[in-house]
């Protein structure tokens, strides 16, 4: 096997990062679902049920999570329609993006597609983060400590 080229180890660590970018996203919608759908406030079941539901949402592939968010519009028509999108990008990434490439000439359409998955996942979660921690609010947490350690990370 020949030593990968710096281009190849460029588009490598970029395929890594927009991965990492879509599971933190999964993360983050199967959190903000579990607290949203199952939980509730003021909570109507037991941490430990909690904790068994979250180990459940948090199998859900990106597009079974897409699912439940649309079923039970959870966010606006904009951060759906944009999950909806992302859902279609990650099965192309998962599925398809190796035809890319092997094609040389294909390269710089396949850096461009995966930053550009890669930056839509990072602002979704971040728009999903903002979410849930406007519910929280509406229900009455102080949420102040949590938007200062957001503030001090990004």
């Amino acid at each position: 096997m020949r030593p990968a080229s710096q281009e190849e180890v460029f588009i490598f660590t970029l395929m890594g990062q927009t991965l990492l970018n879509i599971q933190v996203l999964e993360d983050t919608l199967s959190r903000s679902i579990t607290l949203k759908v199952d939980v509730g406030h003021p909570r109507k079941i037991s941490i430990a049920e909690v904790d068994e539901l979250l180990k459940k949402r948090q199998s859900f592939t990106l597009g079974k999570a897409v699912g439940v968010v649309t079923e039970q519009s959870l966010y606006s028509e904009d951060i759906r329609a944009a999950l909806g999108s992302l859902v279609t990008e990650r099965n192309w990434f998962v599925h398809k993006s190796l035809d890319d490439f092997y094609i040389p000439v294909r390269r710089e359409v396949l850096v461009k597609r995966l930053n550009g998955m890669a930056l839509e996942a990072h602002r979704l979660q971040r728009a999903i983060e903002d979410d849930l921690i406007a519910y929280s609010e509406s229900n009455g947490l102080d949420m102040s400590a949590v938007r200062a350690q957001i503030k001090d990370f990004y």
